[in-house]
């Protein structure tokens, strides 16, 4: 674990002060972020407007932060807080991301970091050594256990591990030019409520969330060495969705013609998807009731 070094006076700093306490927060949320991943003090687009929520649950309401000047209000955006960064002088714009000023002058750098992370490793594969020469002198070698019969010898692997295996071979894979296998998306991935949330109070309209949603479901694909979860698709389509809205060139219309077709391999996909699982588990399955969630979702009957 990595620590993040922060002077005691942060807040009164001029920059801070004049960048305002919405981007103090973020430029904490953006140090743990370089620290944690060893960035050196790179700050990728997309994460970038991952960092913070920007809205919060009180007494069962939703409530978001606003900006006022004088009579004018709106509410406070991301892009706002990020432009306040820069305007300080507390982050400097990449091509890809943004940098924070002066990273390295407060903060370890990765080779820094790694360096005494190898030389704690040493040390305590030193220490073990030590200590077990130390045991053999005094006490010989330690006498092996004896291995605990299997009480129930048919379940000699866990039934999970084999589901998971059977649902990853089931997975459609693709070939990528270096002759890797690629896992696609799964066609019904969905957001969960608390990410669609925190999208739509950033002020991304339900209509472009959904059409990227078509469009990375469409497109994107993992390493068939890549044991990813459902969690880590979802992460990956949140941050998806906030940089390609956050990118001109990238952002949807409603009328993307793009988006119509991403939808029609996505239609197809999960017709295929559900008849399988309803051959293979019975039209009662909460798989298959799951996907004919999606299909209403998507405005398609399910019958």
């Amino acid at each position: 674990m990595s620590w993040v070094s922060i002077d005691d006076g942060f807040a009164q700093h001029p920059k801070v002060v004049k960048a305002g306490p919405l981007a103090m927060a973020m430029q904490v949320a953006a140090l743990c972020y370089c620290n944690r991943n060893l960035t050196d003090g790179f700050i990728p687009r997309a994460v970038a407007y991952t960092l913070l929520h920007w809205g919060f649950d009180l007494d069962e309401k939703v409530y978001s932060f606003d900006i006022g000047c004088g009579m004018h209000g709106e509410s406070a955006t991301c892009e706002f807080v990020i432009k306040s960064l820069i305007s300080a002088g507390m982050w400097d714009p990449d091509e890809d991301g943004y940098w924070i000023h002066d990273y390295l002058s407060h903060q370890p750098s990765k080779q820094t970091v790694m360096a005494k992370r190898e030389e704690i490793r040493k040390l305590r594969s030193k220490a073990g050594s030590k200590g077990a020469a130390t045991r053999w002198q005094n006490h010989g070698p330690s006498p092996s256990p004896s291995p605990l019969p299997n009480p129930n010898p048919k379940l000699e692997r866990d039934p999970d591990s084999d589901a998971r295996e059977r649902a990853r071979e089931q997975q459609p894979t693709t070939r990528s030019g270096n002759g890797e296998s690629k896992i696609a998306c799964p066609a019904t991935l969905e957001l969960t409520p608390a990410q669609r949330g925190t999208l739509e109070t950033g002020m991304i309209p339900g209509w472009a969330i959904d059409a990227i949603r078509l469009r990375f479901v469409g497109k994107a694909t993992a390493d068939q060495s890549d044991l990813r979860t459902l969690t880590a698709w979802r992460k990956s389509l949140a941050s998806a969705v906030a940089g390609d809205w956050n990118d001109p060139n990238r952002r949807p219309k409603q009328d993307d013609s793009g988006t119509e077709a991403a939808r029609e391999r996505l239609e197809s996909g999960i017709r295929e998807e559900r008849a399988a699982r309803r051959e293979q588990t019975g039209p009662n399955n909460l798989a298959a009731l799951d996907i004919d969630g999606a299909m209403r979702r998507l405005g398609m009957k399910t019958g």
